[in-house]
């Protein structure tokens, strides 16, 4: 049954992303720009992927303290190791160590997957 969703979600997906390479919309994208506010970012993803099926953003604290965010397709990858994997790793993170920026927090976080 896990299977047949997933597919599900897979192929509507595939038709949504066929649609707006044909549309005005698709061609516009990669003239959005990226801001430097996380919440204008994720309102940008939310409108984007709108009437995207099984499109999540998970907003949680890194290390307790640095706001952060996730998105991903569920069907696409397993929710539950979106959370044991990278979001647990992050928002346990020691609260008395620097947090990693940049490569290391990637390097961090590809770690956390594998272990």
């Amino acid at each position: 049954m896990r299977e047949r969703k997933r597919r599900l979600v897979t192929r509507r997906l595939s038709e949504k992303l066929r649609e707006a390479q044909r549309s005005y919309h698709y061609e516009q994208l990669d003239r959005i720009p990226i801001s430097e506010s996380l919440q204008e970012n994720i309102t940008v993803l939310k409108r984007i992927f709108a009437d995207s099926p099984g499109f999540n953003v998970r907003e949680f604290l890194v290390a307790g303290k640095h706001p952060a965010a996730v998105a991903f397709v569920e069907g696409m990858v397993d929710s539950l190791l979106v959370s044991t994997s990278i979001l647990r790793p992050l928002m346990h993170y020691s609260r008395d160590e620097p947090v990693p920026q940049g490569k290391d927090l990637l390097e961090m976080v590809q770690y956390a997957g594998i272990t």
